[in-house]
């Protein structure tokens, strides 16, 4: 059984995993083994546990459905016993940055305890006879702290969180950015939810794939639940609801039939003397939506392609982007309603969310990320991007907004993070 996941969280300390002979608990003598439920973590934090610097604070994730904590703060000679809430966090609704945690989707719950100064030791459990003690399955284990402050234990591992760090809204493409390595998507996973999720962040993927290619992915490659997710190049919007799954944002589809700008049917009739020649076809039904229109076009022949139906876009009175993408001898080419797109939808997202442009990072490889990378957000360039993108930056002067990270997929943005000051440097296991 996986452990019961919590977070504590800290200022500078280190955390250990203390083995003691047995550990006396209201005086009765209980012998402890690891191995909770496996549980996932979020919170938001309290205005004075933020701020007191004698308050401990423990965010977990579990599925057991009470979560109680022993703990000693004397280093294990008296023990008590507090009770988690029986609430999830993003129930508490009278916390409003709870409530905005929530978005993130993990269901993370919280314990804080105050008066902490020396050394403080705790094991969990669940009041019907399992226990998360740390994570070897030693009798006797129990986790410590040098004292007050703000953990993450996740995986029987106990981390800093960092917390007066600042929250970031982080808006990834996933094919070639946050996709493409297994290993680096994991570390980026793990230290996402150790360093990111406690304090206010928000995790959107924004992808030029259909919302069932993009659920398919997020359950194929092991992927964190998002806030929201942007498909079908900046076409569509869905917002995480609380029961996991993502429901269309209706608002979205208003704004952008309410422009009058776009038709699809005089980009169809214009392409359709290239759709004869055996250098373009349509791409796949499920690619398509009602606000763009894609193809598949040699890349000898793309900039020509996308000359003439601008053209006729723009004589019919109406407007489009268009946008290329991919390596090598063929492109993808989006023809997308001018509302739409993934900046657009980025901003969107953004404002309902209430981050500004300095608290949001997005992140991309490709030519279909040059608009995304192009508003006032702040951007990292993961090591791998495609030369379309890398031309593209070259051109920018963007001083500090956006970055080329050096490492690939999602370690490079992991790089970025670290280089704009949202995460700590890689944390170093606190526990033994």
């Amino acid at each position: 059984g996986m452990q019961a996941l919590l977070c504590l969280v800290a200022m500078g300390l280190t955390v250990e995993a203390a083995a003691a002979g047995g550990a006396k608990m209201g005086g009765l003598s209980i012998t402890l083994r690891g191995g909770g439920q496996s549980g996932r973590i979020q919170g938001g934090c309290h205005d004075h546990a933020a701020t007191d610097p004698h308050c401990l604070r423990l965010h977990y994730q579990s599925e057991w459905k009470r979560v109680l904590m022993h703990f000693s703060r004397d280093g294990g000679e008296k023990w008590t016993l507090k009770a988690a809430l029986p609430r999830r966090s993003d129930e508490e609704e009278e916390d409003h940055e709870m409530t905005l945690n929530s978005h993130v989707g993990h269901n993370w719950r919280y314990l804080t305890v105050s008066n902490v100064v020396t050394p403080f030791c705790f094991v969990l459990h669940n009041g019907e006879g399992e226990w998360d003690s740390g994570p070897e399955r030693e009798k006797g284990r129990y986790y410590k702290v040098d004292g007050p402050g703000h953990f993450c234990l996740k995986d029987g591992i106990l981390t800093e969180v960092y917390h007066n760090l600042p929250g970031v809204l982080l808006v990834c493409d996933l094919d070639g950015t946050l996709v493409g390595d297994e290993k680096a998507l994991q570390e980026f996973n793990d230290e996402w939810e150790r360093q990111c999720v406690h304090r206010n962040s928000a995790l959107v993927y924004n992808t030029g794939r259909s919302v069932q290619s993009t659920k398919a992915l997020i359950a194929k490659e092991k992927m964190l639940n998002p806030s929201a997710i942007i498909t079908s190049v900046g076409t569509e919007v869905w917002w995480l609801d609380s029961d996991g799954t993502h429901k269309a944002d209706t608002g979205w589809e208003s704004k952008l039939l309410s422009s009058g700008t776009w038709d699809r049917q005089i980009v169809c009739d214009a392409a359709k003397p290239f759709l004869e020649k055996e250098w373009m076809h349509f791409r796949p039904e499920d690619e398509q939506n009602a606000f763009k229109v894609v193809f598949g076009v040699q890349t000898v022949h793309i900039e020509e392609v996308i000359a003439e139906l601008k053209k006729a876009v723009e004589a019919g009175g109406k407007k489009a982007q268009f946008i290329a993408s991919g390596h090598g001898d063929w492109n993808y080419l989006d023809v997308v309603c001018e509302g739409a797109g993934k900046l657009e939808a980025t901003v969107y997202v953004r404002n309902k969310l209430g981050y500004s442009a300095e608290e949001t990072v997005a992140c991309g490889d490709s030519g279909n990320d040059i608009l995304m990378l192009s508003g006032e957000e702040r951007g990292i360039i993961v090591g791998n991007a495609q030369n379309g993108l890398l031309d593209w930056l070259e051109k920018q002067d963007a001083g500090e907004r956006l970055y080329k990270a050096k490492e690939g997929h999602a370690r490079g943005i992991l790089e970025g993070l670290r280089k704009m000051g949202f995460i700590h440097k890689r944390p170093e296991p606190a526990s033994s």
